[in-house]
């Protein structure tokens, strides 16, 4: 679905006054494949929970950082059809920046293309993580994107594009880094809007831990690069917080958010001086290793604001490590113990298992999935090893031939088609044991409402929990399996006792909505069928005037 164009000073032709067009990867509205990695609460996080699945979207958050901080106007493309990239080519720009992953490089090829033959002198400038195949790789189409494009972004974007511009237009400035992201959209699968909005902030890029497998650390050369200090993060927040009364769930990203204790709790300083998001009962998903983790409080996690912590597990059998993936990122404390001092405090986990790792027999994969279930993540990833370009073990495997000519960057995932039983298996393990998402949220914060924390962390729990509490109460006739089963069964008993006829009234309630949405989802989801739509998000259009402090 277009989106409605919208008018604003970057759309005001101003002569002599140069414009860039940012653009994602092209993207077909029918026909195509999901794009499973653009909608992750769906795809990953919720997998195996049917009409309870959550969607969500998000934008090319590296584009908005880029446009918003050069001297002049530009234009953003979120998934474009080839259609709207090809009319908004014709608006008149100065270049062309296109980020673009491994996997959109047929895409990629197809837009160079059409650059070169309707305005084959505008500068093309690609950057992201694909463009780790372009010194990787000699396939021919490959070849013909490496000889085609201007410029080649490897790393940090907005140095990058700051730098283009002075050399490119003779236009710099120096204004403080800003980011005013897209806000991310939360929706259950079949309800076409969204039931939430989380705040998107960008803190760091990079990773030390430099696991094998991992783009993001061997794309910044295992190095950190921070973009925000603990003030400059803490300002943005409380900007975007006024700017979007409704929102109160931040993402950051900073792939081990809290790796440097000292920053950590100089920003938890500055949030303790702020009482706009004690009153708004704000919460930060972060990204953490079990290393980091452990150097923290309940306490001082709580005065972070700490709300979820993605966690890469990987392997629980130690063959993560074998395979390359750094044992201090592990850390000495028990998954296990972990896992429940979280969620005893009302912080939610995500977690990420693999499958795949070398001389990992169907006896371990099948351990190993037992073993990651019984942690009881919140939001969970189960994945096969993914060898992508730039990394080692993409190296290593190329270097022992199990690429081939066909599926050397196309079809990274070698594993796959075989473990996609696994995946599969695991999934509804974890959907059985723990119940839907809406449920584990409400048992983590129930646990923390009843505990002996300090009262204004239970007050904060108790109204999270009284969100969720309907469709938790309800959960119970709608999911199987014994584990879940004897959860809610502890859950509703436990809440009946304190509040019977709340209680009642709340679950009939659920029980309501429960129904609801999964005949939304029915109805949504043959509707979807029978006119081939996939689950590529929609387009948007955002134009940006440029900063002012041009010289």
């Amino acid at each position: 679905m277009a989106s409605l164009k919208v008018e604003s000073p970057a759309d005001i032709y101003i002569p002599d006054v140069p414009r860039l067009l940012f653009s994602s990867p092209c993207f077909e509205r029918r026909g195509e494949p999901g794009v499973a990695a653009f909608d992750l609460s769906y795809h990953k996080n919720t997998a195996a929970q049917g009409w309870a699945s959550m969607r969500q979207r998000q934008a090319w958050h590296p584009l908005h950082l880029m446009a918003d901080n050069i001297a002049i106007p530009s234009t953003v493309l979120d998934f474009p059809t080839p259609e709207e990239f090809h009319r908004e080519l014709e608006q008149g720009y100065d270049a062309v920046c296109i980020t673009f992953g491994a996997v959109s490089t047929g895409m990629l090829a197809k837009m160079i293309r059409h650059i070169r033959r309707t305005s084959p002198h505008i500068p093309i400038v690609v950057g992201g993580y694909g463009t780790d195949l372009l010194d990787k790789s000699d396939d021919p189409l490959v070849r013909e994107i490496r000889e085609s494009v201007d410029e080649i972004c490897r790393g940090e974007g907005v140095s990058f594009l700051k730098d283009f511009v002075a050399r490119r237009f003779g236009i710099s400035h120096d204004s403080p880094f800003r980011q005013d992201l897209p806000l991310q959209e939360f929706g259950f699968g079949g309800l076409p809007w969204a039931i939430s909005k989380g705040l998107v902030l960008v803190s760091a890029l990079g990773c030390k831990n430099q696991c094998q497998f991992c783009s993001t650390s061997h794309h910044f050369q295992g190095r950190k690069t921070s973009l925000s200090s603990p003030i400059s993060l803490c300002e943005t927040l409380v900007g975007q917080l006024a700017s979007h009364p409704k929102s109160a769930d931040v993402l950051v990203y900073d792939e081990d958010f809290l790796a440097d204790r000292d920053a950590a709790m100089e920003l938890a300083r500055l949030f303790g001086a702020q009482p706009t998001l004690g009153a708004r009962n704000v919460r930060l998903t972060v990204f953490a290793s079990i290393r980091s983790l452990q150097q923290y409080t309940i306490d001082e996690l709580s005065a972070l604001r700490i709300g979820m912590v993605f966690i890469g597990i990987e392997s629980l059998t130690g063959l993560a490590s074998v395979d390359g993936c750094a044992r201090a990122k592990r850390g000495l404390e028990d998954p296990a113990a972990l896992f429940q001092r979280l969620h005893a405090a009302g912080i939610h986990t995500m977690a990420s298992v693999i499958g795949g790792w070398d001389g990992q027999s169907p006896d371990e994969l099948e351990w190993e999935a037992k073993r990651f279930t019984a942690l009881n993540p919140t939001l969970y990833q189960v994945m096969p090893l993914t060898a992508l370009p730039g990394t080692p073990l993409w190296d290593k495997h190329k270097e022992d031939g199990r690429f081939d000519s066909d599926n050397s960057w196309r079809h990274p995932e070698i594993w796959g088609h075989r473990l996609q039983s696994w995946i599969d298996s695991t999934n509804r393990m974890l959907v059985e044991e723990g119940g839907p998402w809406f449920f584990r949220m409400a048992a983590n914060h129930l646990e923390a409402v009843q505990s002996k924390l300090p009262v204004r962390l239970r007050s904060d729990n108790e109204k999270r929990l009284s969100a969720l509490e309907p469709l938790a109460l309800a959960s119970g006739f709608f999911f199987r399996g014994s584990g879940f089963r004897n959860r809610w069964k502890r859950f509703t008993k436990r809440r009946f006792r304190s509040y019977p006829i709340q209680s009642l009234v709340r679950m009939a309630f659920g029980v309501l909505l429960c129904a609801g949405l999964w005949l939304s989802h029915q109805v949504v989801g043959r509707i979807r069928a029978m006119v081939g739509a996939t689950d590529v998000p929609r387009s948007v259009r955002t134009p940006y005037p440029g900063t002012r402090a041009a010289t």
